[in-house]
């Protein structure tokens, strides 16, 4: 899926990998779309009850601001791994809503995320929660809330060589909350009200 401009769907996704009941999604690519003003401007879903996966695509050099998620991989059945997002940038514009989040991860494994650059999201840059053998390498986090945000047992999650900046307000530059082997080097904190929280 490529070169599309999906926008103005305020109830819904501007482009939605998804599996509701049995089946497979694999090796797809979702690249070089811009997507706004969408509540989630890409998706990746397994769907609550499906014995499906999505695993082995990415999604790459897109550009979505003014939705709430900007860019989602969930996990709410069957399987939802190996899995990509690289090289992507997601802001807020001042003229719509703004983005929450700009990468969320939930409940999903082996994603890596890479090179993107994630800026200007109200509640975090990036979220992973719930996740496991996640890899957060060489991406520029920056005027967000939190810069990124791991929750709810996240558990080998891997932040290499990242420049994470001016994530201010009363937040953090990486904010560690319920979380278990994570494992931070070779970052860039600059201009955050805290660096690193570990709760």
């Amino acid at each position: 899926i490529r070169d599309m401009a999906p926008r103005e769907n305020a109830a819904g996704t501007g482009i939605t990998l998804a599996i509701m009941g049995s089946g497979n999604i694999t090796d797809n690519s979702i690249d070089g779309n811009t997507a706004y003003n969408c509540t989630i401007g890409i998706q990746a879903k397994t769907m609550a009850g499906s014995a499906g996966s999505i695993t082995g695509n990415s999604i790459s050099s897109n550009t979505v601001y003014d939705c709430p998620q900007a860019i989602n991989i969930d996990q709410s059945g069957g399987a939802n791994n190996n899995n990509d997002i690289l090289h992507n940038i997601t802001y807020n514009d001042s003229s719509g809503v703004g983005n929450e989040y700009g990468i969320l991860l939930a409940r999903c494994d082996n994603i890596s995320v890479l090179g993107n650059d994630i800026a200007f999201s109200s509640q975090a840059g990036l979220a992973i929660a719930g996740c496991d053998y996640t890899n957060v390498t060489g991406n520029t986090i920056h005027n967000n809330s939190h810069g990124i945000y791991t929750l709810f047992g996240s558990s080998y999650i891997y932040i290499y060589g990242n420049d994470i900046r001016d994530n201010g307000g009363v937040n953090t530059g990486l904010l560690l909350n319920s979380s278990n082997q994570i494992y931070v080097r070779c970052n860039n904190f600059k201009n955050n009200r805290c660096g690193i929280l570990n709760m």
